[in-house]
């Protein structure tokens, strides 16, 4: 079958098509269906108030914990 794609009123693909061929479910008609979405929510960071450490100290730490339902990376510079 072909696939067929439409596209919802948020911007969301959704595809689906029917599958013939060997896998590890075996060989008969699957059908298959894919979600794309463009997720542009940023993540929700937690991150201490400011800190100030002098020249030369050591044995600090600095946490924070980032948290995205889809994340794709992170990139901390």
């Amino acid at each position: 079958m072909d696939p067929i794609i439409i596209v919802d009123n948020l911007g969301t693909i959704h595809v689906v098509w029917s599958d013939n061929t060997d896998g590890p479910w075996g060989t008969d008609s699957e059908i298959m269906y894919l979600k794309l979405f463009e997720d542009d929510n940023a993540p929700i960071l937690t991150h201490p108030d400011d800190i100030i450490y002098e020249e030369g100290m050591t044995g600090n730490f600095i946490n924070w914990t980032a948290i995205d339902l889809n994340p794709n990376t992170y990139t901390i510079t």
